[in-house]
Formats: C-alpha cells, structure tokens, sequence
C-alpha cells in the first residue's frame, strides 16, 4: 500500500490505500473505510475501497461556513417577508446539504440526490399550505434560493470554500437586490 499527504486549498488531507485492515491508532483522529465510485473522497482518488481520515478542524469549519451562508441568504429573506422560509430555515438547509456532503463520502452520491429531492418536497409542501393565504408577487425566487443554498452546502465538502462563499454571498446581493433591478 501505500501513504501520503496532499496538500490543497483546504489544509492538509492524510491518505492511504486499502491494501490491509486500517488502523486508528495513530493519534491523527478516527478512520472511516469508505467504498464507492471514483468521483467520491480525496483528490488523488481511485475506484473501490479508500481509507478517508476525518480532519474534525475541517468538518467544523465546512459547518461554521454553511452556517454563516445560510443565516445571511435567511436575513435577506426574512427582511423582505418571505413566507415560506426565513434565518432558520436557510440556516438548516445550508447546514443539512453540508452534512449530506459529508455522508456522501462513506455512502455515496444517492445521499446528496436525495436530501435535494426531500428540500424540493418540503419546499413544495410549505408552499401547499401557504396556499391559503393570496401573496402579492408570487414567484419562485425563495424556492430556487433554498435549491441554492442546499446545492452550496453540498459543494462545500468537496469543493473550494472561497467558492462556495461567494456564491451564497452572490446570492444575497441578488436577492436584495430585486428593488433596484
């Protein structure tokens, strides 16, 4: 097998190839065997069984992100009485793509695919109930906001997080925007 270390945009990611039983006992924190197509995990990647080290700094800092992102995109909303969504709600969709992102690695892409296919259900259920109520200027702004904001918690497990915040940040300039437009 075989060892190393790559160094990029997110600090430093520890790897090694599944040739024998993996071990935790390095110090360097828990182990995780995760088994999937090659478009999953580490950089440097290969098709089958890889070895994939939590780096808990990293996790946190995709979470605080995601957090910031979506409570930013959630004051927009609120400010502007968005019925269907508000702070806390695009904060706990953005935290729930990233967290998708993350059980993506072990599990698969499925699991991101359908966290989106659930926001999409609960995004078109809150709007059935918000039926009862006539809305002025319906659209479907919110609605492709909270797709957004799920799609950017994703992308920040894998993807550069430099990216990812300007985006969300993008998206609450043009959202606050609409006035001006």
């Amino acid at each position: 097998g075989f060892a190393g270390e790559s160094r990029g945009s997110r600090g430093i990611t520890r790897w090694q190839r599944v040739d024998r039983k993996p071990t935790s006992g390095t110090g360097r924190g828990p182990v995780i065997n995760a088994k999937g197509p090659a478009g999953l995990g580490l950089r440097d990647r290969e098709a089958g069984s890889r070895v994939i080290r939590v780096d808990v700094a990293s996790s946190f800092q995709a979470l605080g992100i995601s957090l910031g992102l979506g409570l930013l995109v959630g004051t927009q909303r609120e400010r502007v009485d968005a019925p269907l969504a508000g702070v806390r709600t695009f904060s706990l969709i953005t935290l729930f793509g990233t967290l998708s992102g993350m059980l993506a690695l072990t599990f698969g892409p499925w699991v991101i695919a359908a966290g989106l296919a659930g926001v999409a259900l609960t995004s078109a259920m809150g709007n059935a109930l918000n039926l009862k109520e006539p809305r002025g200027n319906s659209g479907i702004t919110t609605e492709i906001a909270i797709l957004l904001m799920y799609g950017i918690g994703a992308y920040l497990v894998n993807g550069h997080r430099s990216v990812a915040v300007v985006l969300g940040g993008g998206i609450a300039v043009l959202l606050h925007a609409k006035p001006f437009m």
